[in-house]
């Protein structure tokens, strides 16, 4: 009782006094921190059956692409869904001036080139099967149609385990993959037994439960981020990705190491913290034009 009074009290004085500015990084800290320890290294998450979502052709990858390994060295059936098409992912077309039926030509390369380096780093990792929605870049949102086709893809790979974007992510179309996979989810009631959620970080660095020791797999992981050469060429994603994962290493590899961090949890206990977020007030519209 007193602690739903004083989460009361904490929302009304955050809404007060920080309005929409702030956004929900109290809320999140409250409800993650009452159950929060030091996360713990693991080999590799059980599952036999894994569903990656990525709201962008790369974001599997640099979110857990050595995890991704380990699962395939160790048997289990890996099956990509990519969210969106792809088509922002260039910061110089998106800011040229251009006749209309000529950037829709150039988008639509664009489009296909990302598709082919994903399924040139999904061959390299192992990833046995991949699905594409096809959903507008940068805009990415609950509809009948996308939710319809998750649902589809829940229902026929029946997975135990799902690589989601974490809820802290920046960008509009990480959070909103979220939002889509539970809708599916809920239309797969009673089908999704013991399936665990494990929330991964590109953008936002997460409050992480568990680690996975990735050095074994290092070199594949650096070949599959190597395939998106439409993407590096805008930004050094190797560097920064394999910075986070030495980073990751420090707490129980010594920092010598590389690591992935994952918020894991139950799908239940995921679409509580989904809701819970959703309601508090955001500091404005998350970036959809983040280069990816």
């Amino acid at each position: 009782m007193m602690k739903k009074l004083m989460r009361k009290v904490v929302r009304a004085a955050h809404e007060r006094l920080a309005g929409e500015f702030v956004g929900n990084s109290l809320g999140l800290s409250l409800l993650l921190t009452e159950t929060y320890g030091q996360p713990r290294l693991i080999d590799v998450p059980e599952g036999m059956r894994v569903l990656v979502l990525a709201p962008h052709m790369d974001d599997e990858i640099l979110g857990c692409g050595g995890t991704l390994r380990k699962h395939v060295r160790a048997g289990a059936g890996v099956t990509a869904v990519y969210m969106t098409d792809g088509r922002r992912g260039d910061p110089e077309l998106n800011a040229a001036r251009l006749p209309e039926a000529i950037r829709r030509e150039r988008e639509r390369h664009l489009v296909e080139t990302r598709k082919e380096e994903s399924r040139r780093a999904a061959r390299v990792i192992g990833i046995e099967r991949l699905v594409f929605l096809d959903q507008p870049d940068g805009a990415l949102a609950v509809t009948p149609g996308v939710v319809t086709a998750l649902a589809d893809v829940l229902g026929t790979v029946r997975p135990d385990l799902v690589y989601l974007p974490f809820l802290t992510e920046r960008h509009r179309d990480h959070w909103e993959t979220g939002s889509v996979f539970l809708e599916a989810a809920r239309r797969c009631a009673g089908r999704l037994e013991g399936l665990r959620c494990c929330g991964y970080e590109v953008w936002s660095p997460l409050l992480a439960n568990i680690l996975v020791d990735i050095g074994t797999v290092l070199e594949e992981k650096q070949l599959a981020i190597q395939q998106f050469r439409s993407q590096l060429r805008h930004l050094d994603y190797l560097s920064c990705i394999l910075g986070l994962a030495a980073y990751r290493s420090i707490e129980h590899l010594g920092g010598r190491g590389h690591a992935e961090a994952f918020f894991m949890t139950s799908l239940a206990r995921y679409d509580q913290l989904h809701r819970y977020l959703a309601a508090w007030p955001r500091s404005g519209p998350m970036n959809p034009d983040v280069n990816e």
